[in-house]
């Protein structure tokens, strides 16, 4: 197994994790009739768009070179983050003010600092 296959096995669990808390927390959050902000959503706004491309970057690193992988996963990206802004000014228009002060303390697909420690611990808690 070559050092990217490691790696991209890493990214795939990794990402798979964010988008199974994303998940969870998403169910949680909609039976409270709130948003989600609890978890891996403490962490960034978007979950599971990220996790689905570290996901799917991470098990083409395992079959494909490089440049292939991220020509796969580029297009992919580019729709992620389209609807992550579309999600955004949903959210806005149904929590207000709540979504605002969200939106400004969590970024949106990565950590505002690198604290993928917490993003670990977050995902190993089931939180």
């Amino acid at each position: 197994m070559t050092l990217l296959s490691v790696i991209g096995t890493l990214l795939a669990i990794v990402g798979s994790g964010l988008i199974v808390g994303g998940w969870r927390e998403c169910r949680l959050a909609r039976r409270a009739g709130r948003l989600a902000t609890q978890g891996v959503y403490a962490l960034m706004r978007h979950p599971q768009y990220s996790g689905a491309l570290m996901a799917l970057l991470g098990l083409a690193m395992t079959r494909l070179p490089l440049l292939n992988a991220l020509l796969v996963v580029a297009p992919l990206a580019f729709i992620a983050v389209r609807q992550s802004q579309f999600e955004d000014r949903h959210l806005f228009a149904r929590f207000g003010e709540v979504h605002r002060s969200y939106r400004i303390r969590v970024a949106a697909c990565m950590p505002r600092r690198v604290r993928w420690q917490a993003v670990l611990a977050s995902l190993a808690n089931g939180s």
